[in-house]
């Protein structure tokens, strides 16, 4: 993923868009699958030229193999695991990320276009198959988020996001994030732009374009970090470029 561990705001799309496995298909004997009792699953992958975070690199300006698993259920119930290589200097010495979800995703039916997502998360980071940090690095968060599509061709997004990674102490609970994020289908590619602030950490802005060859997901754009002066942390530019596909 390119600028959001869960670009996760949108993985409710699953419950309606996501390609069902084979074990989830009706089989030619008639056999009762878990498709019949509501459930698919989807899986995806992602080689990007960077893994980008709230715009900022998590490999050090490095290439990243990404990908993830999601298990979902018509009632708006899903659950999921997604993966990416992260830099050593970024993370106690860890060299990969590894993300658990648990989310409801509906449409509000009082509401034409209104949507909503609340999704737990919780971030492990690992080196040579041992867990490095626990307690130091890994977090959790709880998101709350809602989408509107305002045409058929032109949606937007706001999310909150409560970050675990400081919870004790005089600074427990700052580190929250809010979000905000527009995406537009121009046809032959889709636009989307961001702004997100993290509190006590800095603001970050993102603009992607992305096309569809195939049964591949090409897309190209940039993202700005502006870190907060008290972060210790300094601003940073990126221009990122990925392929993916999904089954």
């Amino acid at each position: 993923m390119l600028n959001n561990k869960f670009s996760k705001l949108s993985v409710a799309l699953i419950l309606s868009g996501a390609l069902s496995s084979s074990l989830f298909a009706d089989t030619a004997d008639g056999q009762t699958t878990l498709e019949s009792f509501g459930f698919s699953a989807s899986a995806n992958l992602t080689l990007a030229s960077d893994y980008i975070w709230r715009g900022m690199s998590q490999t050090k300006d490095g290439a990243a193999v990404q990908g993830g698993i999601d298990l979902g259920h018509e009632s708006g119930l899903y659950i999921g695991t997604w993966a990416s290589n992260v830099s050593e200097r970024m993370y106690a010495n860890a060299n990969a990320e590894f993300d658990l979800y648990l989310g409801f995703a509906r449409n509000v039916d009082a509401v034409t276009g209104l949507s909503y997502d609340v999704n737990y998360l919780r971030y492990f980071y690992v080196s040579n198959g041992s867990e490095k940090g626990v307690g130091d690095t890994s977090y959790d968060e709880l998101t709350l988020s809602l989408g509107y599509e305002v045409m058929e061709a032109l949606s937007v997004g706001a999310s909150y996001t409560y970050n675990t990674w400081l919870e004790t102490g005089d600074d427990a609970g700052e580190m929250n994030y809010f979000k905000l994020s527009a995406d537009y289908d121009a046809g032959v590619a889709g636009i989307s732009v961001s702004y997100g602030m993290y509190n006590t950490i800095g603001t970050d802005m993102g603009a992607f374009v992305s096309t569809d060859v195939d049964q591949f997901t090409l897309s190209a754009g940039v993202t700005v970090f502006s870190a907060d002066d008290e972060s210790g942390l300094d601003d940073e530019t990126h221009f990122v470029v990925s392929v993916g596909t999904g089954f």
